[in-house]
């Protein structure tokens, strides 16, 4: 599996996700600096994942790797599914995009990051209950990482 994270890791760091290791236990980064030292570097990297083979696999969210995630959640009394259906009754469906699993039964949707300067930031909770985003300043753990109880992350194929 530890082979599997580094080629995945560098696989997304070729399409120019910016990427660092976290740990299955807490989703903590594992490299001082934590988002901030996200890389594409392939060197790097790989050194990284030596140190830790099993690490998951973040990505740093926001404009350097383009990235901007609504992050649903469905843990005690905050039902994001049930925010999300609310929210697309009144504005709409989201547009079809990436999406995954988390460990948690919640799902992660993966947009594009606006090119037109504007800056979209992280939420917690004041979209909806149960509802996060991740932009500027923030990370997300990607697929196919393993939390330390055995759950993972895992993309959804459509």
């Amino acid at each position: 599996m530890a082979n599997e994270l580094l080629e995945h890791a560098l696989d997304y760091a070729s399409i120019g996700w910016h990427v660092f290791p976290c740990n299955q236990e807490n989703k903590q980064p594992l490299v001082k600096g934590g988002f901030k030292s996200a890389s594409t570097d392939r060197l790097q990297i790989e050194k990284w994942w030596a140190a830790w083979p099993n690490a998951m696999i973040a990505v740093r969210t926001g404009k350097d790797s383009g990235l901007f995630v609504v992050d649903i959640d469905a843990k005690g009394e905050a039902d994001g599914y049930a925010s999300l259906a609310a929210l697309e009754e009144q504005h709409g469906k989201l547009p079809s995009t990436l999406m995954a699993t988390t460990p948690s039964e919640g799902k992660h949707y993966l947009f594009g990051y606006p090119t037109d300067g504007s800056e979209l930031r992280n939420t917690g909770g004041t979209i909806a209950p149960g509802i996060d985003t991740r932009g500027e300043g923030g990370y997300v753990i990607v697929a196919p990482s393993t939390m330390s109880d055995g759950r993972s992350y895992k993309w959804i194929l459509e």
